[in-house]
């Protein structure tokens, strides 16, 4: 009886509203060939009265050219189903971003303030030249595969262990620190997540004999000294570079294979047992506001975090999710079994080759992220590396040997504004002796594991870590190869004399994706809130993350008084299968017992509306509807 009083309370507050007028007032359209990229519009498109469609209306190609008709979806957004806040986006700052970044700004200090500005100003004036205000960013505790050199933050030479940590060090990326000291003097609330990719070689077995830090397992008996090492991380970033971590990971993909980058694996009974240790570490020296977030890898696995939680779920804030493997709706298994629980999506990158930037890139990272992410309780968008640079023959870089050459980044420095770096050149770090100030570098102190340039295998060449050439391009017989950086399609927002301007760099499609969600969540008018996740519908998904016009709804409270602003994601996929034939699509939106028809090209669309504010607070405190049989939770249309 309280579910139906709800919802007449729900019908008759509508229909008090019916009667408003609601436009939409502000569209942002990046299509798929990008003759309009980000280009911001008022298209002043009316709900007038309608009904709402409950199946898709297919129109052939030849009435479409006569008459001007075109495919017709129902998209019904349903603002009583209230979700997740949506308040955390960003990329990674690694060892390779600090890098290029920090060389970038010695040459090219004014356009290096403004790149950062455009990435991570919270001011209007950066929005309306094309910034994407990004709140977050993700750092690797010591090295990854993108940096110049293997290292963790206390290494040995000999492999001799250090239970009491007196060689820790975290000043051996002074480049890293210096570029989020930079990143934080624009936005003070930046928001720093944080995972080591390995433990010191010392606490591992079963690692590379040459390089311990590539692969093996965390040693039984190391558990303690391990969680030690995590703990005294989190403090030393406080202490010496007076900045906070937001959020701490036991480790990125604990169960990631070796390779030539550092990595380990850790098992959940181990990651029960360092969770406990670090939670009650970090709350005893007044860390208690640190999220600490378990599995950090991918989709396809979901029984480690279940294991994990099922111990104890008390030391945990959250699950983190990458999306090399799997499906999005992973994150909702999860979620279910512990909705108290946040979601958080920490990394994900696309490949530049192939021919797939900007559109399959954008369209991809859009769905399964935009959309699935976002619709399965994810809090957060955060990609992988936010700024590269593009070589001379089209590669990124810089990284270690025998890693992803072809990385995208949200942002692409171009071949003539940094230098080029040597792949293993570790002069950006210390050795463990010097960080620790020993002047006399007695026995007990020993240099770290990493290899100098001139121990890199004399084969290891540039032209060998190319990726291998694949099969012909449909229709044009050329081979898969790297894009030039020439040929890198700008992503800057278009139809607009305000717009950044340079010959610097180039914005990729990740930075599309993340200018549609910042634009779709971030704060407006009066509100100071980021906007939360409301159900919404489309007809044409009759398959998981399937058919021509996807959608992910969002609501603002507070823009006004008594007035809500309502954003809606679109992403436009009719492509035949990118086949070359794009058509468009025309939503049929519904709100509130209205429709208003929006028509596009296939690309990614962020479209806004006001409309006074329907309290819905009864409906928060109910889930979305399930889904059934793998369609999508909020898949179907409210009868």
């Amino acid at each position: 009886m309280k579910v139906i009083a709800l919802a007449a309370a729900w019908v008759a507050a509508c229909a008090q509203l019916a009667h408003a007028e609601i436009v939409i007032d502000r569209m942002w359209s990046t299509t798929y060939d990008y003759s309009k990229v980000q280009e911001l519009s008022d298209p002043q498109i009316k709900f007038v009265d309608g009904q709402a469609l409950t199946a898709s209306v297919n129109v052939t190609a030849a009435a479409s050219v006569k008459s001007q008709q075109y495919d017709a979806i129902g998209i019904q957004v349903q603002e009583n189903q209230l979700a997740q806040l949506v308040d955390t986006f960003g990329g990674g700052v690694t060892d390779s971003v600090a890098i290029t970044l920090q060389d970038f700004k010695s040459k090219h200090p004014k356009d290096y303030d403004d790149l950062l500005h455009l990435l991570f100003s919270q001011d209007a004036e950066w929005h309306a030249k094309g910034g994407v205000g990004l709140n977050t960013v993700r750092v690797p505790l010591g090295a990854c595969d993108f940096g110049a050199a293997p290292y963790t933050y206390d290494d040995t030479e000999d492999g001799s262990e250090d239970p009491k940590l007196e060689l820790f060090t975290i000043k051996k990326a002074p480049k890293l620190w210096q570029t989020l000291h930079d990143i934080v003097a624009i936005h003070p609330g930046l928001k720093i997540i944080s995972a080591p990719w390995s433990a010191p070689g010392w606490m591992k077995d079963g690692a590379d004999e040459t390089q311990p830090l590539f692969g093996g397992n965390l040693k039984e008996g190391m558990e303690e000294v391990y969680a030690n090492y995590l703990v005294k991380a989190v403090s030393e970033i406080k202490q010496q570079e007076k900045l906070d971590i937001y959020a701490l990971s036991l480790l990125n993909e604990p169960q990631i294979q070796k390779l030539e980058y550092p990595t380990m694996k850790m098992s959940a009974t181990q990651a029960i047992t360092v969770g406990k240790l670090v939670r009650t570490a970090l709350n005893k020296q007044g860390f208690e506001k640190v999220k600490l977030l378990t599995w950090d890898h991918n989709w396809d696995n979901t029984e480690y975090a279940l294991q994990v939680l099922n111990a104890d779920p008390t030391p945990w804030d959250g699950t983190a999710w990458h999306g090399y493997a799997g499906q999005p709706s992973s994150q909702k298994v999860v979620h279910d079994a512990y909705p108290d629980k946040e979601t958080y999506f920490t990394e994900y990158t696309e490949v530049t080759q192939y021919f797939s930037e900007p559109y399959k890139n954008m369209k991809n990272t859009a769905r399964n992220l935009l959309i699935g992410s976002i619709r399965y309780y994810s809090r957060s968008v955060v990609l992988w590396n936010l700024v590269l640079r593009k070589d001379e023959d089209g590669f990124t870089t810089p990284h270690l040997p025998n890693v992803c050459q072809n990385c995208n980044a949200a942002v692409l420095l171009l071949p003539d504004s940094t230098d080029a770096l040597a792949a293993a050149d570790p002069n950006h770090t210390k050795t463990v002796a010097e960080a620790a100030g020993d002047a006399k570098k007695d026995k007990r102190r020993r240099r770290s594991l990493w290899r100098r340039a001139d121990d890199v295998k004399p084969d290891t060449t540039t032209q060998e870590l190319k990726p291998q050439t694949g099969s012909a391009v449909a229709g044009g017989g050329e081979k898969a190869e790297a894009i030039q950086a020439k040929d890198v399609v700008d992503a800057k927002k278009t139809g607009t004399n305000s717009v950044y301007e340079t010959s610097l760099f180039k914005r990729s499609s990740d930075f599309s994706v993340l200018s549609h969600l910042s634009t779709a969540v971030r704060p407006t008018g009066a509100s100071k809130e980021y906007s939360k996740r409301i159900g919404v519908s489309s007809t044409d998904e009759i398959t998981e993350l399937g058919g021509r016009l996807l959608a992910q709804a969002f609501r603002q409270d507070g823009v006004k008084p008594g007035v809500s602003r309502f954003s809606l994601v679109l992403l436009n996929q009719n492509d035949h299968y990118e086949t070359d034939v794009w058509e468009n699509a025309t939503a049929v939106i519904a709100f509130r017992g209205q429709i208003a028809n929006v028509t596009t090209l296939p690309g990614l669309y962020t479209l806004s509306w006001e409309a006074p504010t329907v309290d819905t607070s009864a409906a928060a405190k109910t889930p979305l509807p399930a889904k059934a049989d793998g369609a999508a939770a909020d898949a179907k249309p409210a009868s």
